[in-house]
């Protein structure tokens, strides 16, 4: 699962990309209004992930389809 990963979806009134990387149970990205870290874990078919997000720009959706101010 490790490597960088592309993301790109579409949300009613915007349509967003962001990039993943993804390491030995951490990963790191970013899209166009947010930044975000954090680490995963995977057990048979259960995944549970921490995320800290960081907005550094405004008027879109993050990765997690938050709207932004």
């Amino acid at each position: 699962m490790n490597g960088i990963y592309k993301a790109v979806y579409n949300l009613p009134g915007d349509r967003n990309e962001g990039i993943v990387f993804i390491d030995n149970g951490k990963f790191y990205g970013s899209d166009k209004t947010h930044a975000f870290y954090g680490s995963y874990a995977i057990e048979g078919k259960d995944f549970s992930a921490k995320l800290t997000c960081m907005q550094y720009a405004t008027d879109g959706y993050n990765m997690g389809g938050g709207e932004t101010p």
